[in-house]
């Protein structure tokens, strides 16, 4: 399809006239334009630059002043879009201008009125405000009441002139700094209501002598219900109030409250007796505006304050979240397994930047994800944990029990059932998985070579100023961290759809282990802090090489392949590891290699907004094998299959976890060792110092 428009657009552009501009240009201008193509060898590859999984990858930490200038005669991007960049750049200086008369090509339609424009001063309104998003809300068709922003009192005839005789208004403040992304002033500046329409000049300047520099004047809606709603696509918290909401939001009046989700009852919290709302609203209806009002703005989580008139719902403002504890369902499982307790500050912020990105690959396969927009890991107490609801909203679409997850990563889940008639419904996503991550694999070798050629260019930059040499390595390296964890994702799920193992017996980077030979490989090994005493760095050795046959059961995704994808899987790590040692040549005594303040505190499976830790409920076989010793002595008892326990793994006669995942690092290390292991849920913590016998899983006091 890309090569066909491609010929068209070089050869006969003029089948695109309608979308290149809405005036009618003249054949010497087509044809220039389709030399123009002829000349843009990049245009096919130009979609693989732009697909949904990467190319906004990091764009929410920009802080550039950014003018966005959209036509409303553009055929081929419409201005509804423009919503959805208020939350894609959250952090930059953004502002934004509608032209009316602009179609997707202005510089040709209008080659003098477009540099006139462009070089003038003028510039749009700002979008991060409660002015701006409500124009852009409204510009995407939500119901907004009538509204006017005000920057100054001006002429009071000619702001008096503009509002409707004999209706009221609410003045509301519109700050920049009131509802950013990463804080909100929400309820911190003076909101007048029910203001009748001659007094509105007298309010203004009254509002604009206390401080006030930007005010929306909109029209009053009396409402039959109102209400706050924080949403996100997988579960929405909704609390309202008969009449307006003034009474809510200033907590003079308790509200009702439910919370509601798409991934079972175990997410929601619903009143005891709840018949619905009133005055015939339906919560269908509600949901539906709600999450028309998330996909208009890219899907974000956001803060939402609307009214029910007894015939249709209106908005009354929209803004991102800044802090709230969803009922997620957090683990430290995996995390326990590779990361200390107490990360260092480089870790933690590579982890927070990267988290919003990092699930967006499995978009591959599945495009829900994007609506989703769960970020990987999520922060509680200022600490990382990952976030299961990423992962166990695509079970619950798909049908699949959550036991799965959990056998995969260790710890515990809040129960999914199995559900037949979605597995079904599921089945060629399944299909396009299997076949979508094994595609991905083929590229980690090519770029984990650019990434290792990147870090050389910054190391050998002899030029830059510390500071700049520092910030590069600090840049890259989450760059770097983004590319690790997803890639991590492609081969864990080409591990899980291959369904076995055993046709290829593969040996992986474990194989060659040897105690102290190797400094790269040490426990925490996955913070770039953990000290690494070896001055010399690591080159990266050859991804692994497999036979013909073995290739093209892979191209063909052919089941059977587990052993290949762990290999690759290890060789992946122990190279991400040589990488991570030069890094901490590199930063030896950066401030970055400082402990992060907050610790994870947090073992096991929780509720973000707290509640009892749910507790693994499962024990599994490692490697079969009995053993006779001291436990915590001869018998290894540790918290996580944390993979850089090597040398305890070697010295032990057995070993047992108290969580992990079948296929893990430290599982897949156990088994080369062929040692005797288990993750057990049963073992008496008294029974520490005593002897005991390990058999096959079961532990009995000797």
């Amino acid at each position: 399809i890309r090569s066909i428009i491609y010929y068209l657009l070089r050869y006969y552009p003029k089948v695109f006239k309608r979308k290149f501009s809405s005036q009618t240009w003249t054949d010497a201008q087509y044809q220039r334009m389709g030399k123009g193509y002829q000349q843009c060898r990049a245009f096919t590859t130009y979609f693989d630059i732009v697909k949904a999984e990467h190319a906004l990858d990091l764009l929410d930490r920009i802080e550039t002043p950014i003018e966005l200038i959209w036509g409303t005669r553009d055929a081929v991007l419409d201005a509804s879009q423009m919503a959805a960049w208020d939350s894609i750049l959250p952090r930059a200086e953004l502002t934004m201008s509608l032209k009316e008369d602009w179609g997707h090509y202005p510089y040709i339609d209008d080659p003098q009125g477009f540099v006139v424009y462009i070089e003038s001063e003028v510039r749009g309104w700002r979008a991060h405000t409660k002015s701006g998003r409500l124009r852009l809300a409204e510009l995407g068709g939500m119901p907004v009441p009538t509204f006017q922003t005000v920057e100054t009192t001006g002429d009071p005839q000619t702001i008096e002139s503009s509002l409707r005789k004999g209706a009221t208004y609410a003045l509301r403040s519109s700050e920049q700094d009131e509802d950013y992304i990463d804080h909100s002033r929400a309820g911190q500046n003076t909101t007048l209501l029910e203001v009748p329409f001659e007094s509105v000049p007298s309010k203004l300047t009254q509002l604009f002598e206390n401080g006030a520099k930007e005010i929306v004047v909109q029209e009053f809606i009396s409402p039959k219900v109102s209400g706050v709603a924080f949403v996100r696509w997988q579960s929405m918290e909704i609390e309202w109030v008969e009449g307006h909401l003034e009474g809510l939001l200033s907590g003079k009046e308790r509200g009702n409250r439910l919370v509601i989700a798409k991934m079972g009852s175990e997410w929601e919290e619903l009143p005891d007796e709840f018949n619905g709302f009133p005055h015939g609203l339906a919560l269908k209806t509600l949901q539906a505006f709600f999450e028309s009002c998330m996909r208009l703005f890219h899907y974000a989580h956001v803060d939402i304050e609307w009214a029910w008139d007894g015939k249709q719902l209106y908005l009354f403002q929209v803004r991102p979240i800044s802090s709230y504890l969803w009922r997620r369902c957090l683990t430290s499982a995996n995390l326990d397994e590779i990361l200390p307790k107490q990360v260092s500050k480089l870790m933690e912020h590579a982890q927070r930047l990267a988290a919003p990105h990092i699930g967006k690959v499995m978009g591959r396969w599945d495009s829900q994800i994007f609506r989703d927009n769960e970020p990987f890991s999520v922060l509680y107490e200022d600490a990382s944990y990952i976030n299961s609801d990423l992962f166990l909203a695509r079970f619950a679409d798909w049908g699949l029990p959550s036991q799965m997850y959990a056998k995969e990563i260790g710890g515990a889940v809040p129960k999914l059932p199995f559900r037949l008639i979605r597995a079904i419904r599921a089945f060629p996503t399944f299909l396009k998985m299997g076949f979508a991550s094994r595609r991905g694999l083929k590229a980690i070798a090519p770029k984990l070579a650019k990434f290792d050629r990147e870090l050389d260019r910054i190391l050998a930059s002899g030029q830059r100023s510390a500071e700049r040499r520092e910030s590069d390595l600090v840049n890259w390296f989450v760059k770097y961290y983004l590319f690790i964890v997803r890639s991590n994702i492609l081969i864990n799920t080409a591990i899980s759809t291959s369904l076995f193992g055993g046709i290829f017996s593969r040996k992986t980077a474990y194989d060659s282990l040897k105690q102290g030979e190797l400094p790269h490989r040490l426990m925490y090994e996955s913070d770039p802090a953990t000290p690494r005493e070896d001055p010399n760095p690591l080159s990266l050795t050859p991804a692994p090489q497999w036979p013909f046959v073995a290739n093209m059961m892979h191209q063909l995704g052919v089941p059977g392949l587990r052993d290949l994808y762990i290999e690759l899987r290890e060789w992946f790590r122990d190279n991400n590891m040589r990488l991570f040692h030069r890094l901490h040549l590199a930063l030896k005594d950066s401030a970055w290699f400082d402990l992060h303040p907050a610790e994870r505190k947090v073992q096991g499976t929780f509720w973000q907004n707290g509640g009892v830790a749910l507790a693994q409920n499962y024990s599994f076989v490692i490697y079969p094998g009995t053993a006779e010793g001291v436990l915590g002595e001869d018998i290894l008892w540790v918290e996580a299959l944390e993979p850089g326990h090597f040398p305890q793994y070697q010295a032990a006669q057995a070993v047992i976890s108290r969580t992990g995942g079948q296929l893990s690092h430290g599982a897949t290390l156990l088994r080369e060792l062929q040692k005797p292991s288990a993750v057990l849920q049963s073992v008496e913590e008294d029974w520490v110092g005593k002897k005991v016998r390990f058999s096959n899983g079961e532990v009995t006091l000797l």
